[in-house]
């Protein structure tokens, strides 16, 4: 009773106080880490710009075919920078074509997990997953759009400093525009209306281009003078300025007509967006997209038609295969690969030179290997479906193998269809091309086999473990190292196209034989018994 009347004040506890003082911590740390993680992704991003323009230097000195004869196709009536003005709209359709996949609006799936549950407005959630997509699709455009016009200025000889720069914000406004566009598809429920409207304008894309060329074949002079002024064109600022201007202001208008709507927004599909933007992360810290790529379903009928067909009398492994090859349509990468060279050297001038189709067939190897890889690699990373199916280890892979073999041989020999018709393999040079096109394949094969049976990885912690550029080097060396053997094992390839009348030195031989040894090391690692039962 006689102690002092302050103490009381002094020891009152205020939880509302230290609530406020723990959110002032949480987000001051929050805040911390979101720059910490936008820095690393604007320095992943820069890198990825540097190393992709260089990739891309190489293939358009590729294509032009520098220091190599060309052939001069009367069909050739587009120069390369034509062609990259042609393509800006095939770029937009494709970058409004991932928005929709992703989401593009989505919810982490431990937010989702905490917030969605609780019986509370989510209008506060709902604006900052639209804010996230808007800026995602701006800042992903930006980047294909700097990657654009560094091509361009690379193809033309020419820059302008001003012209990047209002480009770059072009770019960044159509990006935000494309994401409130799919951000109102995923609000009505309409994406697959949107996909409907997407295929309908890639068909109207490819058509108006069908129709340019057979123009600019007869010789139109009026539409020669379009291109000649478009190419004139894209170098003024003024063009920029308006492009930006109007750009923005549909921007805007999407994005505030996307707010307004925004409270429609499903919480089940921004956990599933949510989920789609985890797993491209995580794909991406491994190093390894194959998790989520979209692999649409083949038609009923074939399905049917395949199921009670010719396949009953095949093997069970043969019949896993060739149902995963035509159901998850993984031959319409190749297909795709073929069709697209064969317009460019059709339409695109100084592009059939042997250079060019040397790339090609480098580009053919590295795609056999990742996609006979994602087939196999039910059969190639799961020891135990070998029980399963009730067979040996043997006869689950040397079945997968020779599948393989045969598939990346008929894919070469479509390949080689086309220096061949151009007249680039001489009659003298047929038996050693017809040779190197058995040791590709073999090397493509046993490539494909040890990247189907690779393990996950953090590639995330590997790289930040590493003491100095050395081992960052090999860890990249290690996770490449399948398509450098693949590319290895068509070297009597590359040197026939390159230096057409010299025989190939044994040690390219050699070395391109020595690349398939690891398919015949798996052989015979299957072929023999488990050590339980030797002992």
């Amino acid at each position: 009773m006689n102690g002092n009347p302050q103490a009381g004040e002094l020891g009152s506890f205020d939880p509302r106080e230290l609530l406020t003082r723990i959110r002032k911590r949480r987000d001051r740390s929050a805040r911390f880490d979101a720059f910490s993680d936008g820095y690393i992704w604007v320095l992943l991003a820069a890198i990825a710009l540097a190393y992709l323009f260089s990739v891309l230097s190489g293939v358009i000195f590729a294509l032009q075919g520098e220091g190599m004869a060309a052939l001069n196709l009367p069909s050739a009536v587009w120069n390369l920078q034509d062609l990259a003005i042609v393509l800006i709209p095939a770029l937009l359709l494709c970058v409004f074509r991932g928005l929709l996949y992703l989401g593009p609006c989505g919810l982490s799936p431990d937010k989702a997990s905490w917030w969605l549950p609780l019986p509370i407005k989510l209008t506060s959630i709902r604006r900052r997953a639209l804010g996230g997509a808007i800026v995602l699709g701006a800042l992903a455009n930006a980047f294909i759009g700097t990657l654009w016009f560094l091509c361009l200025f690379a193809l033309s000889g020419r820059f302008t400093a001003e012209v990047l720069l209002l480009g770059i914000v072009a770019a960044a406004a159509s990006g935000a525009l494309l994401s409130a566009l799919a951000a109102l598809a995923q609000i009505d429920h309409r994406q697959r209306a949107a996909r409907r409207v997407y295929r309908g304008l890639w068909s109207l894309l490819l058509l108006g281009m069908g129709i340019s060329w057979s123009l600019l074949l007869f010789g139109n002079q009026w539409l020669q003078g379009v291109y000649g002024r478009l190419g004139e064109l894209v170098f003024e600022p003024t063009l920029w300025v308006v492009a930006c201007t109007s750009l923005i202001v549909l921007a805007t208008g999407a994005t505030w007509f996307a707010f307004r709507r925004v409270e429609r927004l499903d919480a089940n599909a921004m956990r599933r967006a949510g989920q789609i933007h985890s797993q491209l992360v995580g794909s991406m810290v491994q190093m390894d997209l194959s998790g989520v790529l979209p692999v649409p379903n083949a038609a009923r009928n074939a399905r049917t038609w395949l199921a009670r067909g010719s396949l009953r009398r095949l093997p069970v492994v043969l019949r896993i295969l060739v149902l995963r090859y035509v159901r998850g349509r993984y031959w319409n990468g190749p297909l795709s690969l073929v069709l697209a060279v064969l317009a460019l050297m059709l339409g695109v001038r100084g592009i059939a030179n042997p250079l060019a189709l040397t790339g090609f067939i480098a580009l053919a190897l590295c795609l056999l290997v990742e996609n006979l890889s994602q087939i196999n690699r039910p059969l190639a990373s799961q020891p135990g479906l070998a029980q399963l199916l009730g067979l040996p280890r043997s006869q689950l892979v040397r079945p997968a193998l020779g599948f393989s073999l045969a598939m990346a041989l008929v894919v070469l020999l479509i390949c080689s269809s086309l220096p061949a018709a151009l007249g680039m393999i001489p009659s003298a040079n047929l038996w050693p091309w017809c040779a190197g096109i058995v040791v590709a394949s073999c090397g493509a094969t046993a490539a494909m086999w040890g990247r189907a049976t690779r393990g996950e990885r953090d590639w995330e912690s590997l790289i930040l473990g590493s003491l100095n550029e050395l081992n960052t080097g090999a860890l990249a060396f290690k996770e490449f190292g399948h398509f450098l053997q693949a590319l290895a094992s068509g070297l009597p390839i590359f040197f026939l196209l390159l230096v057409p009348g010299s025989p190939v030195p044994w040690g390219v031989w050699a070395l391109s034989a020595l690349c398939a040894y690891p398919g015949y090391a798996a052989l015979r690692g299957a072929s023999e018994p488990p050590s339980e039962t030797r002992r």
